[in-house]
């Protein structure tokens, strides 16, 4: 299993609603996603950003499949311009 976060820092609250809402019709359009979950900061820690997806797929071909996908670089291309920071970390889950 392997797990895919990222974080954003967005120029304005509206993109942070409205980056969150098209992340969350990804799992409807590509089958390798095996969990998904967008959530908006409620911190206001200095430090905070914006915005997470905690997403997890069986493998790093699955991953690959995803961040090819068209609908998510469409997703993708809308978040690049306007995301002051962005943070990732992959990270694979030995099977049990």
């Amino acid at each position: 299993m392997l797990k895919h976060i990222v974080m954003w820092k967005f120029d304005s609250d509206e993109t942070v609603q409205e980056a969150k809402k098209r992340l969350e019709e990804l799992p409807a359009q590509i089958p390798e996603i095996c969990k998904f979950e967008a959530g908006v900061n409620i911190s206001s820690r200095p430090a905070a950003l914006d915005l997470v997806l905690y997403s997890s797929f069986k493998n790093r071909d699955d991953l690959a499949t995803y961040a090819e996908h068209p609908a998510h670089v469409a997703v993708a291309s809308f978040i690049k311009a306007h995301a002051q920071e962005t943070r990732v970390v992959d990270y694979e889950i030995p099977e049990m």
